[in-house]
């Protein structure tokens, strides 16, 4: 884990900062290329300038979701009170001009979902790896029992402007899953119980489409993942759908 750290932070550090010639309105396209801190937004408000442009130029983003499940075995009870996503996306990206008011932008970022569950079931590695449900032992007051898993993001959205402050924008995202775990608490006979285990068998790359609508760098934004967490014949069943908060940076 600390090693994907150091190498997502080497690629911010080393990645080459790309320029190019602004498009006339007229004659819009080519690829336009981002890093994390967006310094177009913090610039003196120009006059002559295309009050949508700025948007044009938007760069990374920090969200917070609230997680439940799709797709699901009945076993599966995800409290989407309390598992939860966080993200920071477009860590660097590119776009592309379609018009006045719309683009494409690909890019990549850093995501982190906690599956939770609060009722009487409770996540269990097997030796295989596989994971299978539970009843917690007799006695035993639960707390939790979740998955975790932390991944790269890969989104391919449309975006187009509603106005000066405004955009709405959707499209299909990838996601490479490297590493997860779960972890149980519970309580029997006044103790604190905590169970953590790794290398369990998850499908490392999901796929799902998301949505969002933003005005004034605060977004509103819905992501659909029908993927399977846990590989097929090593766990039960469950996708998930995030709503959330997304906001520019």
């Amino acid at each position: 884990m600390r090693k994907l750290y150091f190498m997502i932070m080497a690629m911010l550090i080393s990645m080459p900062i790309y320029a190019q010639e602004e498009q006339e309105e007229e004659n819009p396209g080519g690829w336009d290329f981002t890093l994390p801190i967006n310094l177009d937004k913090y610039k003196p408000h120009d006059s002559n300038r295309n009050p949508n442009k700025g948007y044009l130029n938007l760069s990374s983003y920090f969200s917070v979701g609230f997680i439940g499940a799709v797709n699901a075995d009945d076993a599966i009870d995800l409290n989407m009170g309390e598992s939860f996503e966080l993200e920071w996306g477009y860590i660097s990206s590119a776009k592309a001009r379609l018009g006045k008011y719309s683009f494409l932008r690909i890019g990549w970022g850093i995501d982190w979902k906690n599956y939770r569950m609060t009722n009487r079931q409770q996540f269990i590695r097997e030796k295989d790896g596989g994971v299978s449900l539970k009843e917690y032992p007799e006695g035993a007051e639960p707390k939790f029992s979740r998955i975790k898993t932390f991944g790269i993001n890969v989104p391919l959205k449309f975006y187009q402007m509603l106005g000066t402050n405004s955009y709405i924008s959707f499209g299909p995202e990838l996601e490479y899953i490297t590493y997860a775990s779960l972890k149980t608490r519970y309580t029997q006979n006044d103790e604190k119980q905590k169970l953590v285990e790794k290398n369990i068998k998850i499908n490392h790359f999901s796929f799902g489409v998301g949505a969002e609508l933003s005005i004034r760098d605060i977004c509103v934004y819905y992501k659909y993942t029908p993927t399977s967490v846990l590989q097929h014949n090593f766990g039960p069943k469950f996708g998930s759908q995030t709503v959330g908060l997304r906001i520019d940076l």
